[in-house]
């Protein structure tokens, strides 16, 4: 369900803006057919309040994402 996405979205990148003092926004996340993700209203800033990103939507195919070859740093 689109709502519950979107809500734990904002919830991670509440908690983000908080660890790293500064914003990040996602507007809506809604997951596609289980292997595509569309993320709408996506924006970060850095610690100077300048815009790293901001994008009206981002669509991520994640087919074949595999959590134990994979990782985020």
């Amino acid at each position: 369900m689109p709502y519950f996405q979107t809500k734990l979205a904002q919830i991670a990148a509440a908690y983000l803006s908080s660890e790293l003092e500064t914003e990040i926004r996602i507007d809506k996340v809604d997951i596609v057919f289980f292997d595509l993700v569309d993320i709408q209203g996506v924006y970060v800033e850095d610690k100077n309040k300048d815009t790293l990103l901001f994008a009206q939507e981002i669509r991520v195919n994640i087919a074949d994402f595999n959590l134990s070859k994979s990782f985020v740093d």
